[in-house]
């Protein structure tokens, strides 16, 4: 049997069957025969505190903005209107230095908290297994079409008509990730610490056990959760997270498992002679 999954819409998703030829009438009689499965995906529901969880104290230098107001991103179609706010950063304490800047409802919210519990959940499903090691991240192609099979290739939250902007994997690093620079979307879950040594642009949900580790301009739009948060050994500098309830969204029902349509699941499909 051959098996072909199209997305017919953001919330429908065809798996079409068909049997492979073997050779001989009746293998030729059957290979006429499709089948196509409906199926809707079955998103987790994930309600952040805030844009930015930590588990440690942080102290936040220049060049950070971390803002828990809700943002559509440009250029995006099927986006609601802005949500309420979220706290912009949660911690147990945070310091506040240079030109830093703190937004949302409220800007600081003083509580031990990384928001790591759907780590697990969401490992089982990834979609790219990655070790631990360096990676610079570009969307990749294939002629045409978005190379699905390229390990450094996480989407492309910049372009809107481009092969992979509607590609948005579900990346799992076991061990310590180190990213030169790049951009990518979807979810990306870290089990060590996260080194963010070139610039780097992330739309969706980035989750780290350990900690992240910040020397580069890094850009977040989505939420951020990690164990801590710092700068080398000095303040935090060079992030911005933005939160933004509909590129969570959509990094969700890419990932979300599919279940068949309470009615009419199966349909026979035709093909023309």
């Amino acid at each position: 049997w051959s098996v072909l999954v199209r997305r017919l819409t953001p919330e429908v998703v065809l798996l079409e069957v068909a049997p492979r030829p073997t050779g001989g009438a009746a293998s030729r009689e059957a290979a006429g025969a499709r089948l196509g499965w409906l199926l809707r995906p079955r998103p987790d529901t994930v309600s952040p505190r805030a844009a930015v969880s930590i588990g440690a104290p942080v102290a936040l230098g220049d060049e950070v903005v971390i803002s828990g107001a809700d943002e559509a991103p440009a250029g995006v179609d099927g986006c609601p209107s802005p949500d309420s706010a979220i706290a912009g950063i949660a911690a147990p304490s945070v310091v506040v230095d240079g030109s830093a800047q703190l937004l949302g409802s409220p800007p600081e919210l003083l509580q031990p908290t990384s928001d790591l519990g759907v780590f697990d959940r969401f490992r089982a499903r990834a979609t790219l297994v990655l070790p631990g090691g360096t990676y610079t991240t570009s969307p990749a192609t294939v002629g045409t079409s978005c190379d699905l099979r390229n390990s450094t290739n996480w989407g492309d939250p910049v372009g809107t008509a481009t092969p992979c902007s509607g590609y948005l994997p579900l990346v799992s690093v076991d061990g310590d990730l180190t990213l030169g620079g790049g951009i990518g979307q979807g979810i990306l879950l870290v089990n060590g610490d996260l080194h963010v040594l070139g610039p780097f642009t992330f739309h969706g949900v980035v989750i780290v056990k350990g900690a992240v580790d910040i020397t580069a301009p890094t850009d977040v739009r989505g939420i951020l959760a990690a164990a801590e948060l710092r700068s080398g050994a000095g303040s935090v500098t060079q992030l911005k997270v933005h939160y933004s309830k509909c590129i969570i969204s959509k990094a969700l029902d890419s990932s979300a498992p599919l279940s068949p349509l309470s009615s009419r699941a199966w349909i026979p499909l035709f093909q023309a002679p």
